[in-house]
């Protein structure tokens, strides 16, 4: 998915395909089809293709970012540490909802909405992947 748009990241769902979209651009691992790179140096081999075929996310797998709160924080904290201010609310009946603003470039903020507060946090982190 080398062209995304916002428009596809709302569309997305929960699930492998997200985690390795958010590892890649925004947490920074190298995905290929046989080797995961992580941002520390190390790496192992695993057939991407598998990694997603696994509903339980094997051994080999990538973090749950978009499934799991203490996943999805791990991608809250980075952006962070990128200076980004985050902005969460959580809505019982409705959509979630997460806002990041890079503090120190001017009209920055991205918003998404999810049934979900990880998959809200991953759509937003994507987006600021997105060339403006």
């Amino acid at each position: 998915m080398a062209d995304l748009t916002a428009e596809m990241i709302d569309a997305m769902e929960a699930g492998p395909e997200m985690d390795a979209l958010v590892a890649e651009r925004v947490m920074g691992w190298q995905l290929s089809e046989y080797r995961i790179v992580r941002p520390d140096g190390s790496s192992f081999d695993a057939p991407i293709r598998e990694m997603w075929d696994d509903p339980l996310y094997s051994r080999y797998s990538l973090p749950p970012y978009s499934t799991d709160i203490a996943a999805a924080w791990q991608v809250v904290e980075h952006m962070r540490t990128i200076e980004f201010d985050i902005d969460l609310l959580l809505m019982p009946d409705s959509q979630d909802r997460c806002c990041l603003e890079h503090s120190a470039r001017i009209e920055s903020k991205v918003c998404a909405y999810a049934p979900d507060m990880p998959l809200a946090i991953c759509r937003a982190a994507l987006k600021t992947t997105l060339a403006s």
